[in-house]
Formats: C-alpha cells, structure tokens, sequence
C-alpha cells in the first residue's frame, strides 16, 4: 500500500533543517475538524486544522495560524497548507496570514513547507497520524464519486462504478438518478444463470388465458425506448453475468457510427438506436469471491471507470447519530480492522455498511456490542467448514478483539 504521508515526509525533510530554529516559541492551542474545498473539487472534503500559536514577540503580540491536513481527492495522498479562509469565515476567529508561505508556496513547484507547518507536523506522532487516517479515511476514494458520476452522465458516457460489496454503490447510482430526473430508467438485476434470451424475451403465465405470454426483456425495452427518448440503461452485478449474456452485451455496447445495435436473436431483429439516446451504467464488485472478473472487451465499452469503497466518514456520521460518538469510534474501529483482515484472505467476507448500521441500531437498543455484532454480522464474515460450522479460531479472533473495545 502506498505511503500516503509520502509528500509530507518529503517536504518535511527538506525544510525542517531550515526552520528547526524557529519553532522553540510555539505551541499547539487546539485541533479541529473542518470541511475545505480544494482547488478544482466542487464539494467540501473532511480536513483537520491545527491551530498553531506562535509566542514569538511582535508589534501585536502572539499570531495564530491555521494549519490544515486534508487527503487530495485527486491522490490520495496527504496534505498541509497554511491558512486557509474558509476556516476563517466557518468559526469566525481571525488568523494572521503566513505571506511567506504564501509566497514560496507559489514559487517552489515541488512545494514548500512554513514553519508553522514544520512545528504541526512535528506533533503527529504515529498514534495521532494513525487518528487523521481513520477521520479522514476513504475521503478521497468516495466523497468526490457523487461529482465523478455526475461528470459522466453530463458527458453521456457509459459508467461502471465497481468496489467491495455493501458499500453503497446501487444507492449512488440512485441518487444521482434522482438528482437528473426526465430519463427513461430500465433496470437489469443480473443474477446467476441469467442468460441473453433473458433480458430479450421473457415467458410468463397468463393468468387470464393459461398458459404462457412472450413479453419483451428489459434489455430490448430500453432500446425500444431510446428511439424516442433518451434513455439510461442502469445493470446491476454485472460480473454475475454468464458467458451469453456476456457477449450479447460485448456487441450491444459497440458503438459504431454513433449508434448502438442490439441483435434481438429471440426475433431475429436488429434495433439501432442513436448512442445520445442510450447509456449505460453498471456496478459490480470486482474480486469478491463469488462473482468473476470483468471481460476486459466489455469493460472498454465503459469510458468512465470509478472505484467506489466504503464511506467511512458517511458511515461515522450516521453511527454517532444512533449511538453517539464514542461508540461509533469503536464499532468503526472494528469495521476497519474486518476490512482489512478481509482484504488479506483472512475472513470471508468484509463488514458492510448496511451490516455496520444494524450492529449500531442492537447497540442503541441495549443490546452489548459483542452481543450485538453476533446478532448482526459475526456469523457471516467467518469462514464456515462443510459442515457449515464457523471457524473457531476467527471467532476467537474477533471476540477477543470485542472483549477489548
């Protein structure tokens, strides 16, 4: 796994000989968490400020500096900065501005550190590097995805929004159909088994009349509907999807002379439509155990390809509703560390924010969190034998981790 303090230790190194003079007359007042926006990002993104006091004399007396750390949406990576307005404006406290910084910001391309930012980051031992990890978390990975997608639908470009299961992939995709209205929708749940004739022509029973009637599959509705209006065609677990429906798909998506051509093999049909008429957009959880990879030839047909993980600071959020906020760091805690031990191979399948809510909604009805997480999830993330018993030393595992909250 990447560094991600990798920028701040580089800068760090170069500038703390300069300014390790300089910061024997300051102090740490507070830290704080803020929302900022960086540059070129239309949404906030989470950010600590430290607030940096410096007791060297001057005409007016002590200054204060906001010192900020924030995750780049765009990296991944963290970093600092000095002063930032919008603190200012948020808690209505005056900082004197670092115009040195501010300067040398501008001027030096790989970056420069103030010596406000050199004496702040001197306070982050690994314990507290560790803390604005966990607060700021993910932020980069999912807080932006709402501004990706909608840049993809206003471009008219097929979507695939792919990540770890229950980590709300279906519900972004939801509210940002919400959020642009006036679209046919057509739905696609794919599931196994679920083959090209499926989502062409489907047999059902007639109640009237006995028997079977022939209706048309979702996939031929949605091109049927884009030759009047434009249409969004939204396919759920695509990597689910067996060879057939797999290839019907390949050729449905290729795009040729700005037209979409479905072969309808139940009928013999070709239905071309406009490729501004139509558009696709798809989730899967890719590397889950139970679903397969994307066909590389079909995940081509997807120009925008977004990596969505789990919201941890939404999930904090909504969890300190229910149990306030020092149970949502624990039980956030421990969804972490699942996570993690899922990742390696070690459990069988991760702590999803769905399941991470019930386990705060038991706790909030006075049910004990060790009680309360087998309730809701420990049984499902263990690894059962043939049998179907749970595996005793993961169980051992988590409980013990449990036991210690």
């Amino acid at each position: 796994m990447n560094n991600q303090w990798e920028d701040v230790e580089r800068l760090y190194g170069i500038h703390y000989p300069t300014h390790r003079g300089k910061i024997a007359d300051m102090y740490l007042r507070e830290t704080k968490d803020v929302a900022v926006k960086f540059k070129g990002m239309k949404t906030e993104s989470p950010a600590v400020v430290f607030k940096v006091v410096n007791k060297s004399p001057s005409s007016s007396g002590p200054t204060l500096h906001n010192v900020v750390i924030g995750k780049h949406p765009s990296t991944g990576l963290f970093t600092m900065w000095c002063g930032d307005s919008s603190i200012v404006k948020a808690d209505g406290e005056r900082e004197d501005k670092c115009e040195f910084w501010k300067k040398r910001a501008q001027l030096d391309p790989d970056g420069y550190m103030c010596k406000h930012i050199v004496y702040a980051y001197e306070n982050l031992d690994s314990s507290k590097k560790a803390e604005i990890e966990e607060r700021l978390a993910d932020t980069w990975a999912a807080s932006d995805n709402g501004e990706r997608l909608s840049l993809g639908l206003k471009m008219w470009k097929n979507i695939f929004l792919f990540g770890p299961t229950g980590s709300g992939k279906t519900h972004e995709l939801r509210r940002l159909l919400q959020e642009y209205s006036g679209y046919e929708v057509c739905k696609i749940h794919v599931s196994d088994g679920l083959e090209d004739v499926d989502v062409l022509q489907k047999l059902l029973p007639d109640a009237d009349k006995g028997g079977w009637q022939r209706r048309k599959g979702e996939l031929r509705v949605a091109f049927d509907l884009a030759r009047e209006k434009k249409t969004i065609v939204q396919i759920e677990e695509l990597t689910r999807s067996t060879r057939s429906l797999r290839n019907l798909l390949i050729k449905a998506l290729d795009r040729e002379d700005g037209f979409y051509t479905l072969h309808d093999i139940t009928t013999g049909e070709r239905v071309a439509v406009k490729a501004e008429n139509i558009l696709f957009m798809a989730t899967a959880n890719l590397g889950y155990s139970d679903t397969s990879e994307i066909d590389p030839a079909l995940a081509r047909r997807f120009p925008i390809f977004i990596f969505h993980d789990y919201n941890v600071q939404k999930e904090r959020e909504i969890l300190e509703e229910r149990v306030g906020a020092e149970i949502a760091k624990k039980l956030c805690r421990i969804a972490k560390e699942i996570r993690a031990q899922y990742r390696t191979g070690r459990l069988n399948c991760p702590l999803d924010t769905g399941s991470l809510i019930e386990w705060a909604d038991a706790v909030a009805n006075g049910v004990d969190i060790p009680e309360a997480a087998s309730l809701t999830w420990l049984f499902r993330v263990v690894e059962r034998d043939n049998m179907g018993y749970p595996e005793a030393g993961q169980l051992s595992a988590i409980n013990d981790l449990l036991s210690r909250l």
